[in-house]
Order: C-alpha cells, then structure tokens, then sequence
C-alpha cells in the first residue's frame, strides 16, 4: 500500500480494533508499519500505537532476487 491514503487507511482500520501490519514507500524509503489499538477497561479502542521500521535494504534484496529469477526463468526457458 502506497502514499498518504494507505496510512490513513491503516490507521482507521486500528481505531476500528484491527491491528495491521502495512508497507509504505515515503520518498525513496521503504517502512514496514504495524498499527495496534489500545483498548480501555470497556473494551473500546482508547489510541492507536504505530511502529515503523526501515526495511529499505530488505525490499532491494528482495527485488534483485525477483530480477534474477525471472532473467534464471528466461535463461532455463531458452536452453530447453
């Protein structure tokens, strides 16, 4: 989920008692975002806690690996 809508969209899932967990891409940033609701004694959400963590690095990686499993898929295709 990308932009300011994903994380407004996050954020009121929590206030409605989900607890999610989003990716965000905030300029050339990558940030794994975990929203979780507070609940009061009555059980209604009091806050919301938001944790973001850099996983710039992580999302590369895993993008190099896409790249080159389609080029090793291309590769094996063309030898057969």
């Amino acid at each position: 989920m990308a932009g300011r809508e994903g994380v407004v969209d996050a954020v009121e899932r929590a206030l409605a008692g989900e607890r999610t967990t989003e990716t965000h891409h905030v300029g050339g940033t990558v940030f794994e975002t975990t929203y979780k609701p507070v609940f009061d004694d009555e059980g209604a959400v009091a806050s919301v806690i938001g944790v973001a963590v850099d996983v710039t690095e992580r999302a590369d990686r895993e993008r190099d690996l896409e790249i080159l499993g389609q080029a090793l898929e291309k590769a094996t295709f063309r030898s057969s």
